[in-house]
């Protein structure tokens, strides 16, 4: 993969996370095994940490989700938080190949179980994407995909309209904000297809449900998702 090659030409050494002398890697063995040690024990409809005792998961029963499952590597705190933060900066465009890469190798056998017939990655908005100057989960999804052969679509989804950002806003306000912002890109045919979408984050799984929903709608037969990081709404 071109992608691949490029990005291996240009391994600068070091880890790109904490920094310590790594030749011939961009992500320390130490640094590796703490990406190991983030699994959880989670619900495999949307996520969340499970709950104590087989008790119903009390994030599942406060909507409808349009995706059929979701799994992510780990909780939105600390070390994955700072990860996550880093691939989203101006620069973090290697970071965020490499954890597309670890996710591949952390969840290769669940993933292949499933059969996807086609990778795709949330969208951002041109504006954002101006600034940052590439979408991490785009990079993410290449990432993946040398772990798992399943074909891409980077450019399927289109973020047409601005949108605030989710975290600054409350459940309510975050389903007002997504609604219509998402469309499929002209020329696009989704019957049969079963779909993979990657994200860096999910919160309330408002953006990743509407994502969903345009998928579904243009003839995908099941959306799945999969995340980095699975944050918890306040309270």
């Amino acid at each position: 993969m071109f992608a691949a090659r490029l990005f291996d030409l240009v391994c600068p050494g070091y880890c790109l996370i904490c920094g310590e002398s790594e030749q011939g890697s961009t992500i320390c063995q130490q640094c590796r095994t703490r990406f190991q040690t983030l699994l959880y024990q989670a619900c495999p409809r949307c996520a969340a940490p499970a709950s104590p005792g087989g008790l119903p998961c009390p994030f599942c029963r406060e909507g409808y989700y349009s995706f059929r499952r979701a799994c992510a590597l780990g909780l939105y705190q600390g070390f994955l938080r700072d990860v996550v933060l880093s691939a989203k900066r101006p620069g973090g465009g290697l970071l965020a190949y490499r954890i597309g890469q670890i996710l591949g190798d952390l969840f290769a056998s669940q993933l292949a179980r499933e059969h996807y017939s086609l990778l795709t990655a949330a969208p951002v908005h041109w504006r954002r994407r101006l600034r940052r100057g590439f979408n991490g989960t785009e990079l993410m999804i290449h990432g993946l995909q040398t772990r798992l052969a399943v074909p891409t679509g980077t450019r399927l989804l289109v973020h047409q309209r601005p949108t605030r950002k989710q975290a600054m806003l409350s459940s309510r306000q975050r389903g007002r904000n997504v609604q219509g912002a998402y469309r499929l890109r002209p020329g696009h045919k989704l019957a049969g297809h079963q779909v993979l979408l990657v994200d860096d984050v999910m919160t309330t799984g408002t953006t990743a449900a509407e994502l969903s929903h345009v998928l579904r709608k243009a003839g995908a037969e099941r959306v799945d998702l999969l995340v980095v990081a699975r944050g918890l709404p306040h309270g």
